[in-house]
């Protein structure tokens, strides 16, 4: 069974409510869907983060996010285009 890691950063210019509603949704996708498992790992980069040390994510923060790619996916952090394809 494949598992999809998701970098999720709440309030990066789209509500927090949104995006938890929306993890709500692929969630419950992944419950219907036997053969898919999804890994959420949660940032906390967003407006606050930005308000605080006026950047939007720490120094390494691309860094960060090559590191948490798993093995199958694609992420273009060069361009900020992530994608999985599996």
């Amino acid at each position: 069974m494949p598992t999809f890691t998701i970098a999720v950063i709440p309030g990066d210019g789209v509500g927090i409510e949104v995006v938890a509603e929306g993890r709500r949704v692929l969630e419950a996708a992944a419950r219907r869907e036997r053969n898919l498992r999804l890994r959420f790992t949660t940032f906390g980069w967003g407006s606050a983060y930005y308000r605080k040390h006026g950047r939007m994510m720490p120094a390494d923060g691309l860094g960060i996010l090559r590191r948490e790619r798993p093995p199958g996916s694609v992420a273009d952090t060069e361009g900020m285009t992530c994608a999985l394809l599996r």
